[in-house]
Order: structure tokens, then sequence, then C-alpha cells
């Protein structure tokens, strides 16, 4: 039953039904599950996170979880800045190296040069959408220049000339168009998850299909560039 209201979007429901069902059968990790993934929708993360101990004792290899909700804990805390933010999400990615898309996009949102400082090259694929949506006076030439993915992806952007083609079809439609057009040509994407290979057209750190975490992949596409105009009056 717990199951249906969660699916439903009865959250309470649900959350009241595994709690008993865990009051029942303290060892169901099924309904710890479940009861972690109540929690996470309604915001309440320090509550997963003290269920997550007792799936942790059932199956440990169920720690990713732990730090995904320590990350989510961090970014919702009122009583941390910003650069405490970061600095306490780079410590959990130098520690771990998990949840690089979610760690990175905030650093790269909110603390662009830390976020280079520590960068691993190998997330470079994975994170395409975030760096494709970098400003101009957000962009690392130098570390940039030592990558040939991102060589190909800043010069499929327009916004450097680094790679004179590319082995990603969309990349390298993109870098030809802009050799010799003014192109209108750019790039939009959807997330696949790694585990279950559903799609998604809005990023995700949990995958909404099977719930696992840290799997998504950006899918690119090409699609004509659209500009907005100003029709205010001033």
């Amino acid at each position: 039953m717990g199951k249906a209201y969660f699916k439903a979007g009865f959250l309470e429901r649900a959350r009241v039904s595994f709690v008993q069902v865990l009051s029942e059968h303290p060892r169901t990790p099924a309904a710890l599950h479940y009861l972690i993934l109540v929690y996470e929708q309604l915001q309440q993360f320090d509550q997963a996170l003290e269920v997550s101990e007792s799936l942790l004792e059932l199956q440990p290899q169920s720690h990713p979880i732990q730090t995904y909700l320590k990350c989510r804990i961090i970014l919702v805390d009122p009583k941390l800045t910003v650069d405490e933010r970061c600095q306490q999400l780079c410590t959990i990615y130098r520690e771990t190296l998990s949840l690089g898309y979610l760690i990175f996009d905030y650093l790269f949102t909110h603390r662009s040069v830390l976020a280079w400082e520590i960068f691993d090259h190998s997330l470079a694929n994975r994170l395409s959408d975030v760096l494709w949506r970098l400003s101009e006076e957000k962009i690392d030439l130098a570390i940039i220049s030592r990558n040939a993915y991102l060589c190909e992806l800043f010069t499929a952007r327009g916004a450097l000339e680094l790679a004179q083609n590319s082995s990603v079809f969309e990349l390298d439609t993109l870098i030809a168009l802009r050799k010799c057009t003014n192109s209108k040509a750019t790039l939009q994407f959807e997330y696949g998850c790694g585990e279950c290979k559903q799609i998604s057209f809005i990023p995700f750190h949990r995958c909404p299909h099977c719930h696992t975490i840290d799997t998504v992949s950006p899918i690119l596409t090409l699609s004509k560039e659209h500009f907005e105009e100003n029709n205010s009056f001033q």
C-alpha cells in the first residue's frame, strides 16, 4: 500500500504506511528504501539520513545513499554560506569521487574558480550540459586546452577555437557549421540513466524511474538556436 501511495504522490500516507511496516518488521530493506524516498520528497533530508543508517546495516552497498543525503543536507542548510557549502562539497568529492554531477553543477554555478581547481577530467562528458551553459567569464582556457573533449565542446559552442573536428557527431557538425556560416545551430540536452536507460528531459541526481543515484548522463541533440526578443515598452 505504501508504494501505491508513494507513486500516487500521497507522501504523508506513504510515510505512515512504511513506518507501520517497519514497526512490525524493522529489517525490511524495501520499506526502508521507500521511506528514504518519501523523506527526500518531503525535503526532510535529516530524517532520510537517519533511516539510511538502518538500511546500511542490512545492505552495506547502499553507502552512496548516505553520501548523497549528506550533500542534500549541505545544499539546504541555511546556516552555511555558499563558500562553506562549496568547501564541504569539495571535501566529499575528494573523499568519495562520487556525485560528480551534483557537486560540480553547484560549484560551477556558484564558485567556478574552485570548480576548475578541483576539476576531474574524467567527468568532462558527463558535465557537457553544465559546461555548455557556462558564461564567458567562467571559462578557464588553460584547463580546457588540456582536455581534447573540452576543446571540441567549447569550439562547437563558438566560445573558443581549439579543435578542427570531433568524433562526437553533434560536436563535429557544429564545428563544421561555425567554420563556414554564421550558424544558428546549438545543443540541447536530454538525460539518460546509466542504470535503467530511461530518458528524462530534465537533469536529475537520483533517477526518477529506478531511483539509483549518480547515474545521470547528458545526451546531446542538435537544435536551432533561439533568441529572445525584448518586446517591452520603454
